[in-house]
């Protein structure tokens, strides 16, 4: 009884950081070293259409825009990478970016998301059309890794029950790309 409980205390120590912010209402995300912070104003006006924005303020950076999103957006911060992971959240798609903690961007350009799209295309069974992509993250070794679930109803069909497939990808933020691997621990979707 004491081995599993360990293990998942590891487990936990290890996985990153991670908290968000709704887009409906505003607010900061702070990095465990309390260092950095995603800013996302409050919005104004009533629309239900709400598109926000998040912002990085830290040491010597104050106001760098990094995405707008819609709904709700988590910020990971992988322990000693330098990045924040930031991930968008609607109600069916979870989409994946890559941020540099500084004034600007220092790597190449974040191919993190086309990664994930491209290797999903590969998995089986096969989807017509994606209905839904979910997103949990886990830890492979010292790397961050993402699980990624899609459903959507199979080529052919117009109605019916969706099919669902999954794959992992370990995420390399230094080179901001995604790629595949066979498990990745830690990750759980519903």
């Amino acid at each position: 009884m004491v081995r599993p409980l360990l293990a998942l205390a590891l487990a936990l120590a290890a996985a990153p950081a991670s908290d968000g912010v709704s887009a409906f209402e505003g607010g900061q995300v702070r990095s465990p070293d309390r260092a950095w912070t995603i800013v996302v104003p409050a919005p104004r006006g009533d629309s239900e259409a709400v598109t926000a924005t998040a912002w990085l303020n830290g040491p010597g950076v104050r106001g760098r825009r990094l995405m707008r999103f819609e709904r709700h957006v988590s910020a990971v911060w992988p322990r000693g990478s330098g990045k924040v992971v930031l991930v968008e959240q609607t109600m069916h798609f979870a989409r994946v970016e890559v941020f540099t903690l500084g004034p600007r961007e220092t790597a190449a350009p974040d191919r993190i998301q086309a990664d994930v799209v491209r290797g999903m295309a590969h998995q089986l069974p096969r989807i017509a059309q994606i209905e839904n992509r979910l997103v949990a993250f886990g830890k492979a070794g010292a790397a961050t890794c993402v699980l990624v679930e899609e459903s959507g109803l199979p080529p052919g069909r117009d109605e019916g029950s969706f099919v669902v497939r999954r794959a992992a990808f370990r995420l390399d933020l230094a080179a901001k790309r995604a790629v595949p691997v066979p498990t990745c621990p830690g990750a759980a979707i519903g």
